[in-house]
């Protein structure tokens, strides 16, 4: 009989990972980055038995984690906080109470999540090319408003410098964009069809397409 896995709760935030990691002689928290993910990742190889990450999607930030653990075939739940917050109020957590690695453990090992598959390379790839230009046109959009503001000479220069800079940025994200639809015959035959309406170009139906790159739990598009 397959034995059970080894549940490891992962609570996600921007600069570090609190680990349920006991059992794998993990620290209680490791930093969200690549030295951690290697910690991580040398612990569960090391163990015995079959160790199942689970964490949940997190705006931006276990989008690291994750594809750190499918590169090296380790089994993954990114799990949907809104199924996780129900979770935790049907066991009595009050609704302000943070839903922390003890939590989503207990999801874990109640309801046993299936492993989250690796998503198909081209769209995880355009999915990052997305954020990544929707924060640069934010980050563009600030530095021209400044310049409305800015009455130095220096400053003014220094701006329009890299304002020139982020939409050099932005081009070079859109002509690798066009060169992956490119790639894939299916999605190009998507976009070709969505650019035929008018007023609709790349950009408008990849964002058609992939409508969820955006949102604050980015990467969802990974859960379950």
């Amino acid at each position: 009989m397959e034995k059970d896995p080894l549940y490891c709760a992962i609570d996600v935030s921007k600069e570090r990972l609190d680990v349920a990691g006991a059992a794998l002689a993990l620290p209680e928290r490791v930093d969200n980055n690549h030295a951690g993910y290697r910690r991580l990742i040398q612990a569960a190889k090391k163990y015995p038995g079959v160790v199942h990450f689970v964490f949940e999607a997190s705006g931006p930030y276990h989008l690291g984690l994750a594809l750190a653990l499918w590169e090296a075939k380790l089994a993954l739940s990114v799990l949907n906080p809104a199924r996780v917050r129900y979770f935790a109020k049907a066991q009595g957590k009050a609704k302000t109470d943070p839903l922390d690695k003890e939590v989503i453990g207990a999801f874990a090992q109640a309801l046993r999540p299936e492993p989250t598959p690796a998503p198909d390379p081209v769209r995880r790839e355009l999915v990052e090319l997305l954020q990544r230009r929707e924060g640069l046109i934010s980050s563009r959009a600030g530095e021209q408003n400044r310049l409305g503001q800015s009455h130095h000479r220096l400053i003014e220069r220094q701006i329009r410098r890299l304002v020139r800079q982020l939409t050099e940025q932005i081009e070079q994200i859109d002509r690798l964009m066009k060169e992956l639809v490119g790639s894939c015959a299916e999605l190009k035959a998507k976009v070709e069809q969505l650019c035929q309406v008018k007023g609709v170009g790349q950009l408008t139906a990849l964002t058609c397409l992939y409508p969820d790159f955006s949102d604050t739990d980015f990467g969802l598009i990974f859960g379950c």
